[in-house]
């Protein structure tokens, strides 16, 4: 793992700015995070399975070429694993992430993994991410390994997948709310589009 950086309150803001002046598709972000409060709170118009992915055919788009298509099957295993880890879900939507602890939360392993293996861990980030938006931290392969995590194909199911890998990163940014205290709203979001400005989309100036 390489050194943690912290940013300060102004450069979360500026790349706040830079990153809604930048990038339209944090509009299907908004709307995935309401219609997943909606589809949680019993509306029958839509499953919450679709409420994720108007986020994910949009932030995690290249996934869903002619090798992973969104078919039938894709569908019912993401409504599967959405029921299996229904209830550990609302769990972790009460939590923040600086209740995370990766020796005391071993028993969100088999959530990650069975959300990898539908989603891949970019998909999977993301959707726990909007599951639990104060909890879960969403993630790239380029943020990823820009604080030394490979998320190149880790094994078999049996393996865990990408638990090991995530709780590290989830340890990271636990540090890092933790060292912006409460001055930031939202500190998950914040740093995630502090991260993709700077790391993903290249801006030197954040």
């Amino acid at each position: 793992m390489r050194r943690l950086i912290v940013p300060t309150p102004d450069q979360l803001r500026r790349s706040h700015l830079a990153y809604r002046e930048e990038e339209p598709r944090d509009l299907f972000y908004r709307l995935s995070r309401d219609l997943v409060e909606a589809a949680l709170s019993g509306n029958r118009n839509y499953s919450l399975a679709e409420a994720i992915n108007v986020l994910l055919f949009t932030w995690n788009r290249r996934r869903y070429n002619r090798h992973h298509p969104a078919d039938a099957h894709y569908w019912s295993a993401l409504t599967s694993v959405l029921d299996t880890y229904r209830t550990q879900i609302e769990s972790c939507r009460a939590r923040r992430i600086d209740s995370f602890s990766a020796d005391g939360d071993t028993g969100l392993m088999p959530l990650v993994r069975d959300f990898s293996v539908v989603l891949g861990p970019v998909g999977m980030a993301k959707a726990l991410h909007a599951l639990a938006p104060d909890f879960f931290p969403p993630w790239d392969h380029r943020i990823a390994d820009a604080y030394g995590i490979n998320l190149m194909w880790v094994g078999t199911e049996t393996k865990g997948f990408y638990w090991k890998r995530f709780a590290t990163f989830m340890a990271i940014r636990r540090k890092q709310v933790e060292s912006l205290s409460s001055r930031v709203a939202s500190p998950l979001k914040a740093l995630d589009e502090w991260d993709y400005m700077r790391i993903t989309r290249g801006r030197k100036d954040l």
